[in-house]
Order: C-alpha cells, then sequence, then structure tokens
C-alpha cells in the first residue's frame, strides 16, 4: 500500500472518476467494463485498445450526466454529432496515453487511496458519512462486485497519477508571484476628455434609407413558423400494477440473495513495513525484523495501536489516521491479508503478513457478525424493481412498435397512435421560441424547424427524457420573409443619424488627438472643441467607472514619458468618444496582501501551468505510444 500518488484528488480525478462515481445508479453498461474484450475497437493506443463497447459506454455515461444536467433542454442528439463523438474518444485516448505512461513507470494507485476515495462517494453515504450496507446496494443493484469496482476506481486514479505528478513539480517563484500582482493590481491614473459628436440635425435622405434597408434586409424578418402534429409515448403511462405475482419476486430474492446478505465486518487498523516485492533476501529480512519488533510492541499490555501506526507506519495513506481503514468485508483486500483479519478475535493484533508492498501487522477492533434479510423485510423493495423492469420491457416493446408504424407510413402519425391506443396531438402555429406544452421541448422546437422535416415527413424518435419519447411531423410550415420597407422605416432612420453621428464623432475625436499629440492641452482642446476634461486616478483594471472602452484602451497604452505622453481615445457610444492620457503607473505592492492569497495565487499559477505541460506530456505520448482511430465504427 506504499502511496505514489498524492494525497488530493482533485483536478484530472475529478474530471475522470467523478461521470462514474458520484452518479448514483448511472453506471450504464458499465458490466462490460469487466467483460471479455470486444475484437471490434474503435481505437489503438500502441498495444492497448478501446472497444466499440467500451466507447458506446463512456458515451451514455456522458449523454445520461448531460440529461441531468441540463434536463428538459436536453437534446439526445447532440451526441449522435461525430465531433462530439471524436472529442469524448479523445479523452478516453488520453486515458489510455496516461494509463501506459504509469505502467512504464510503475506508478499505481495504493489500496489506502482507493478506500478513501470510496468512502467519499455520495452514491455510498447514509447522512454524509460511508456507509458499508449502501456500498453494497448500489454495487448489486448495478451488477458490479465490491473488487471489481475497486479496479474501476484504482484505474481513474492512476490516470490522475501522472498529471498530478507534473503539477506537482510545477515551480513557481516568488518573483512571478510578484510581477503577476504588480500587474493585476496596477492603477493609471489618466485624464479624459469627453468629446460630443458634432450637431446634426438633417434627415437622412429617402436614398439612404432605402441603401441602408437593402443592406439589412436580414436583420428585420417575420417569425419563420411551423404547425405541428405529434404522438408521445411515455413509460410512467403503462401500466404494471397487478402483473407482478409473488412467486416472481422470490425467485427474483433468490436470484440477487447477496443483496440481502450483510457480510460480516470487521473495523480495521493496519501497520505497514515497507519493503519492495522484487527486495532482495537481506532487505526482506530486515523487514520482518523490524516487523517482529513493531509486533511485540502492538502486543504488549497497555498499547496504543494507534499511536504506534502514527510513529511507525509507511502506508501514508492511513498513518495520519493511526493506520485505520474503516470496517472491511472479506474480498477487500488481497487474500492473505483477508485470511489473517477474519481469523483475529476482537482486539488481536495478526503476525506479519507479507504483501506487494510490505509486511502488515493488522488489528481487528471490532467485529460485526453478519446477517440475512428475510424476504418479507425486502418485498417491497423487489416488487418496485420488478414493475421498473416490467415497465422498461414494456416501454422498449411499445417504442419499436411505434417506429415500425412510423416507417410504413411516414406521411402520418393516426396509424402508428391507433396500433399503440395513443392519441396524436397537434400544436402550432409556434416560432422557434416555441409554444405550450411538449411544444415548448427544446428538443422538439430543434427538430420542428429541422430541414429534414419541413418536407412532412415524420421525425425520429426524439428522446425528452427516461422512457419518455414523442414523434413529430410539421403539417404547416411559414417561412420567414423581410418585413415591408415601410414597417421597418423608423428603425432604418434611427440607424442611419447613429451610423452618420459615429462617423463624425470618430473623425472629430482623431482630429483633437492628433492636435494633443502635437502639444495642445486637453483644457485648449475643450475650449475650441466643446467637451469637459476630468481626471480620474487609481483607476484599476477591472474599474466600473469610467467607461469599460476606456479603461480597456488606458491598460493598452505604454507607460508615460517626460519625451513621449501616453495617449489614445476610446468609444463611448451614440457618436460620443474619449480622449484620454495616462499621466502615471502605479504597480501593486505585494506585501499589502494577506501571506494566505499570495499562496493561493502561486497554486492558481501552478496548476494552469501543470495544465498546459500535462497537454504537452500527453501530446509527446501520442508519439511514444502510436494512436490509430477507427472513425468508420464511432
Amino acid at each position: 500500500m506504499l502511496q505514489k500518488l498524492r494525497e488530493k484528488t482533485t483536478g484530472w480525478v475529478a474530471g475522470i472518476i467523478v461521470g462514474i462515481l458520484i452518479i448514483p445508479f448511472a453506471f450504464l453498461g458499465i458490466n462490460d467494463y469487466f467483460s471479455a474484450r470486444v475484437q471490434n475497437w474503435v481505437a489503438k493506443v500502441g498495444d492497448r485498445e478501446i472497444s466499440q463497447q467500451a466507447f458506446r459506454d463512456r458515451l451514455e455515461q456522458e449523454r445520461a450526466a448531460q440529461r441531468r444536467q441540463q434536463g428538459e433542454s436536453f437534446d439526445s442528439r447532440e451526441f449522435e454529432n461525430p465531433l462530439v463523438k471524436r472529442q469524448i474518444l479523445d479523452r478516453m485516448i488520453d486515458e489510455e496515453l496516461l494509463l501506459a505512461a504509469a505502467d512504464r513507470d510503475g506508478i499505481v494507485a495504493a489500496d489506502a487511496l482507493v478506500r478513501r476515495e470510496i468512502t467519499r462517494i455520495p452514491a455510498f453515504q447514509v447522512d454524509g458519512e460511508f456507509n458499508p450496507d449502501q456500498y453494497r446496494l448500489v454495487l448489486s443493484m448495478q451488477g458490479l462486485s465490491a473488487p471489481g469496482f475497486d479496479a474501476m476506481v484504482r484505474r481513474d486514479l492512476t490516470v490522475s497519477a501522472v498529471p498530478q505528478q507534473i503539477a506537482s513539480t510545477a515551480v513557481v517563484s516568488a518573483k512571478e508571484v510578484e510581477s503577476l500582482l504588480q500587474l493585476g493590481n496596477q492603477t493609471r491614473d489618466l485624464k479624459l476628455l469627453d468629446v460630443p459628436p458634432p450637431a446634426d440635425d438633417s434627415a437622412p435622405s429617402e436614398e439612404d434609407l432605402l441603401a441602408w434597408y437593402e443592406a439589412n434586409k436580414s436583420a428585420f424578418l417575420t417569425d419563420e413558423k411551423v404547425s405541428i402534429e405529434y404522438v408521445e409515448l411515455k413509460g410512467s403511462d403503462l401500466a404494471v400494477d397487478g402483473v407482478i405475482d409473488d412467486a416472481s419476486l422470490r425467485a427474483r430474492y433468490e436470484e440477487n440473495s447477496v443483496r440481502f446478505v450483510e457480510p460480516e465486518e470487521r473495523l480495521t487498523s493496519h501497520i505497514l513495513i515497507a519493503v519492495d516485492k522484487d527486495a532482495d533476501e537481506a532487505a526482506v529480512a530486515d523487514a520482518r525484523a523490524r516487523a517482529e519488533v513493531l509486533l511485540a510492541k502492538a502486543r504488549a499490555d497497555g498499547a496504543d495501536f494507534a499511536a504506534l501506526a502514527r510513529e511507525a507506519s509507511d502506508d501514508v495513506g492511513s498513518r495520519s489516521a493511526g493506520g485505520d481503514l474503516g470496517w472491511m468485508a472479506k474480498g477487500g483486500a488481497f487474500p492473505a491479508f483477508d485470511d489473517a483479519l477474519f481469523a483475529l478475535a476482537a482486539g488481536e493484533v495478526s503476525d506479519p503478513v507479507r504483501g506487494e508492498d510490505g509486511f502488515h501487522l493488522i488489528l481487528a477492533r471490532e467485529i460485526k457478525a453478519g446477517s440475512e434479510m428475510p424476504f418479507e423485510q425486502v418485498r417491497d423493495e423487489l416488487l418496485a424493481e420488478a414493475q421498473q423492469t416490467e415497465r422498461e420491457r414494456r416501454f422498449s416493446e411499445a417504442s419499436g412498435r411505434l417506429m415500425d408504424s412510423v416507417i410504413r407510413d411516414p406521411n402520418s402519425l393516426s396509424a402508428a397512435a391507433a396500433d399503440l391506443g395513443l392519441s396524436v396531438t397537434r400544436a402550432g402555429p409556434m416560432t422557434r421560441a416555441g409554444g405550450e406544452g411538449l411544444a415548448g421541448n427544446p428538443a422538439i422546437i430543434r427538430a420542428a424547424f429541422s430541414p429534414d422535416l419541413l418536407s412532412g415527413a415524420a421525425s425520429d424518435p426524439i428522446e425528452l427524457g427516461p422512457e419518455h419519447i414523442a414523434v413529430i411531423r410539421v403539417i404547416e410550415h411559414v417561412a420567414a420573409e423581410p418585413k415591408p420597407f415601410a414597417d421597418v422605416r423608423a428603425d432604418a432612420e434611427g440607424s442611419v443619424r447613429l451610423l452618420r453621428a459615429q462617423a463624425a464623432g470618430e473623425a472629430k475625436a482623431a482630429a483633437l488627438l492628433e492636435r494633443a499629440r502635437n502639444g495642445e492641452s486637453f483644457e485648449q482642446l475643450a475650449a475650441d472643441a466643446g467637451g469637459t476634461v476630468t481626471i480620474a486616478n487609481k483607476v484599476t483594471r477591472n474599474a466600473g467607472s469610467p467607461a469599460p472602452s476606456v479603461v480597456e484602451k488606458a491598460f493598452a497604452l505604454p507607460h508615460p514619458t517626460d519625451d513621449s505622453p501616453s495617449l489614445g481615445m476610446a468609444e463611448l457610444g451614440g457618436g460620443r468618444f474619449a480622449l484620454l492620457q495616462v499621466l502615471a503607473v502605479t504597480d501593486g505592492v505585494v506585501g499589502e496582501l494577506p501571506q494566505a492569497q499570495l499562496d493561493m495565487l502561486r497554486q492558481q499559477i501552478a496548476g494552469s501551468r501543470g495544465e498546459v505541460e500535462t497537454r504537452a506530456f500527453i501530446s509527446a505520448l501520442r508519439k511514444q505510444f502510436p494512436v490509430q482511430v477507427a472513425e468508420e465504427r464511432l
């Protein structure tokens, strides 16, 4: 259990394992994760293959995650986009590259780190604490075993190890932090001249208005509209009451008996005396001798095992917790560890147990006897599961019948609806903003206005949620067209006046700026051309005043010198411009910030640098481990 990974599981860990670990009951297609490898691969990384099934599983996991996040606005068709598919595959390729690098460099996630990560998963917690019963229940409902899930977590933690090690080596000097703070907290003193646009009350000519209208017709279109009809199929509407008898529930109980058995568990601590599995005899003997000395201390009257672990254990992951490994069932560690642990009475310490990473002294602090839940206790749970399974079966069957009917007659939904006892509902006319009810669903709106449906053919099934689809058909389409000139004449006149004011204002400001560069003061310019001179001191980069365009321009100008004043101009809108002069530049002072804030900034810089270096590292790995992609199999 020697820890080769950093303690914190952030960054890449969050990005890789979150989708699998924190989503209760969403292990889509996960059984295939551990099944025999499929020969039809979508990508090869060196001699490692990414199978079509593994790719489909990841695609479905990400689709399910997006559905939960977006709710009704989710459009499952986005995941049929070749670009989206390739992005997902590229992430999987990156993971395989990192695994290949980890294998090459001997990096592996320690057992203690895997256990700790599992206990943090919300799906396995009750009232915010890890619950072994909940852990087994969730895994069994997904058809997973504890060792299999442990392997998944270990894999993902291993994938994260290389980027973490790269990030940990990103060194940020105090000088870099100081320079960044000096720039980020820099202030500038400004002199400003507000330049009003030249007065112009003349009306635009009709020719100018018509020319503007012709050039901007596409901005003044009537709303495109469609009317649709649809058939909606919902799994929740399919009756399953009364179709499940006790005999089938008892059979289900027997088939899933492992779910309803609470195995014996032991509250466990350990001390690790590290020695490599390939160490020579002398090193092994030395480690064994150390283990015997610690064993004598652990078995002495009044011994404090936790204190001894904190002092002497080589397992970084559990040492600070006094060697605590939490409640463990059989199968939670390697076989020799299991055998020794479950041979102990409460309070006993085992003889040294040899593992791949060294010798373990194991303490069984408490013992929780196993038990079996009777059928009557779990009958309601089994009934709900059986009903859901039956509902899913009926929904799948009904979906297939619906599509068969639509394929036979794509120009009408009546036959399909009649076959399933459903109704055809009409909606519209509606714009791209949508209508009421189902017509307001973003996925329905996107489909209704897609070119493929404007000919009147029925759509493919539109997924609106779990066990909820609809098939639609456009029955009327009104195309968008330019509004008449008379309807937009007022808009045309306002726009032409504004464009004219902007051009005149910019010309006026540019002429004044040239005079300022030739030595005239802002006060002289204001007296000749109008406008107001103001001073703005200690302006920051994120200041709300002066106007954002002025602040942006001010920080883009060079520092002023005695020989070269720093001058520029910025647009204020409505034909107004501002001339600005940078009078002074004051760098931020590092000493004014608390040390905690400085440390946080240093970590942020290191994190950003680590991400860049990680991408560069992965790019280099692509040259070391050749990557092949079968685009046609995506």
